[in-house]
């Protein structure tokens, strides 16, 4: 396996909304096996045409990375990843925010996730920043494992309800 690990350009967008949507699918497969969690995974029609502006935002920023893995040259993941203030929390006054990190799942098992985390990790500590924080959902407790393994730790329970 010849994997490798870049800085996603502009020209990768179309590759990177691939990854995401199958990802948004990954999710989607959540809600239907618990169907309080449909409106809150479903995307909307504009969801891809404002995942892509957010991407290109990202990569011309310096606040922001988004890699992309590919093994023997084809897509296996992408990592997408930002700083955010956080004004309030003076320790932690600027967050990594890792908002997408996905593997596909005929490439799950060979470590490539962990490289992507290695390397956005590597970024962040780049751009000197100590904390980083990351959703993964309540369901979907084999991502909470892989996260705790790499030192993630729950800090809080993002509660919802449908009216």
């Amino acid at each position: 396996m010849a994997l490798t690990i870049c800085k996603a350009k502009l020209s990768d967008v179309p590759v990177v909304i691939a990854l995401r949507q199958e990802l948004a699918a990954y999710h989607i497969a959540f809600a239907r096996r618990d169907r309080k969690l449909a409106p809150h995974l479903h995307e909307g029609s504009g969801a891809v045409r404002h995942f892509a502006a957010l991407v290109q935002k990202v990569i011309k920023s310096h606040k922001g990375i988004v890699y992309l893995a590919e093994v023997n040259g084809r897509p296996a993941g992408y990592s997408f990843a930002y700083i955010k203030p956080n004004p309030l929390k003076p320790m932690a006054s600027r967050l990594g925010c890792i908002d997408d990190l996905y593997v596909r799942k005929e490439f799950r098992g060979q470590r490539i996730g962990s490289a992507l985390t290695r390397k956005t990790i590597a970024w962040f500590r780049g751009k000197g920043i100590r904390h980083l924080t990351l959703n993964v959902l309540e369901q979907n407790r084999t991502a909470q494992g892989i996260y705790r393994k790499w030192g993630f730790f729950p800090l809080a329970v993002k509660m919802r309800k449908n009216l």
